[in-house]
């Protein structure tokens, strides 16, 4: 199991920062001008992988990953001036596909090789 928080809290004087968090680069006019001062995204991937034919051992394995952003300007809900939190979660789990496949490099990019449950 793989679980990698992180926190990341930033102040600045400047003025022409951004008063609103997000968490990845949007297009032009895709920001929803009434979003409040708080962002949370949540994504899950799943995957499942057999190795059919060749390598090791044919057998199937089933990956997940789970990603939490929680990003929120201080200024707007605590009054700190400048500041905002950004705050990311990751969650890998599964048994390795690479154990099976005889790979040099990783066949699924979330693979962890640990399985937690």
């Amino acid at each position: 199991m793989m679980i990698a928080p992180f926190l990341l809290l930033a102040a600045a004087a400047d003025d022409a920062l951004p008063r609103r968090p997000h968490s990845h680069i949007h297009a032009a006019g895709e920001i929803d001008e009434t979003q409040g001062p708080v962002l949370l995204e949540v994504t899950y991937t799943g995957e499942v992988m057999a190795n059919v034919a060749g390598g090791l051992k044919r057998r199937a394995r089933y990956l997940d990953n789970l990603d939490i952003v929680l990003e929120a300007d201080l200024e707007a809900t605590l009054g700190w001036r400048g500041a905002e939190a950004h705050v990311y979660g990751l969650y890998n789990n599964g048994a390795s596909i690479s154990n099976a496949v005889g790979d040099v490099h990783a066949v699924s990019n979330i693979e962890t090789g640990i399985q937690t449950i």
